[in-house]
């Protein structure tokens, strides 16, 4: 497919920035630069083909700086968090490495929201949402931990997705996406499907190249009838789509000879928008996403 950058991040004193997660919300393109440990807000033009300039709110959250009172750690991940159970707003939620969960929208602006038993992770690899509740990936703990939503915050411990004994195996784990079901991206090529705690039938078939070195897991849809399962292969520089019950269904490289993939971290899928966006190192591209035939 053709790419389009839509960006170059500037390196940070610390070193050159690293994209590790996108995510859109119609015009508004989020970034995470985890090599610079900062969020960024930007917005597309109206053809959807490049960023509008730089304003003076494009950098939402940096590391070290003060927010309420606590100072800001490494920056995790982030995800964005929609209306369910207790939470009657949505907004895009930034996980920090001191244990803060970082919140922000347009009226707002950055708050910081209490979390419960912060002190006991190790070392969490990855975040998301579902109606309301925030999940998170602990490989280290070989857990996932879900934080119901509470009136101003997550104050309540988190439960244990996953029963005791666990039945899996996290430690591989470098990604987790979630449409009711979690599927868990492992470093070794496979994926693990959980409902409710349980580990369901879920085998990658069909694909005559196995994933080499896959880094970041997509789903779209919010349940088993609707949409796909990508995956972004940074070993082959593609990006993978296999149905939920994990058949493949086709490859998306970049044209013959081109390297701008060659650090290919994450994506993000906007199939009704037919746009697929691609971060590698610290450039985020848009490609077409065409049509499955």
């Amino acid at each position: 497919y053709t790419l389009w950058e839509l960006v170059d991040l500037p390196p940070v004193p610390t070193g050159p920035a690293e994209i590790a997660r996108v995510v859109v919300r119609g015009a508004e393109v989020f970034i995470l630069d985890r090599g610079g440990h900062r969020v960024y807000r930007r917005l597309l033009s109206p053809a959807g083909d490049a960023l509008e300039p730089v304003s003076a709110d494009t950098l939402l959250v940096q590391k070290g700086e003060t927010r309420r009172s606590i100072t800001v750690g490494d920056l995790v991940d982030m995800v964005w968090m929609t209306p369910g159970g207790d939470r009657k707003t949505q907004g895009l939620m930034i996980l920090e490495r001191n244990g803060s969960l970082l919140e922000w929208d347009a009226t707002r602006g950055v708050t910081v929201l209490p979390m419960a038993d912060s002190a006991t992770w190790k070392k969490p690899q990855a975040a998301g949402t579902y109606f309301g509740s925030f999940y998170l990936l602990d490989p280290q703990q070989n857990r996932i931990l879900k934080y119901a939503p509470t009136p101003g915050g997550y104050t309540s411990p988190p439960t244990d997705y996953l029963p005791n004994p666990p039945g899996v195996d996290l430690s591989g784990a470098v990604d987790m996406a979630i449409d009711g079901n979690i599927y868990v991206l492992e470093a070794g090529g496979s994926i693990i499907k959980l409902l409710r705690g349980v580990r369901q039938p879920f085998q990658l078939t069909n694909l005559d190249v196995p994933l080499n070195n896959p880094v970041d897991i997509f789903v779209t849809g919010d349940d088993d009838t609707r949409g796909y399962v990508y995956v972004a292969d940074a070993g082959l520089a593609r990006v993978v789509q296999f149905t939920k019950t994990g058949q493949f269904v086709r490859q998306l490289k970049a044209p013959e000879g081109q390297i701008a993939l060659s650090r290919l971290r994450t994506l993000f899928v906007d199939e009704a928008g037919q746009r697929i966006y691609l971060a590698s190192g610290s450039k985020l591209y848009m490609a077409p996403l065409p049509a499955i035939k």
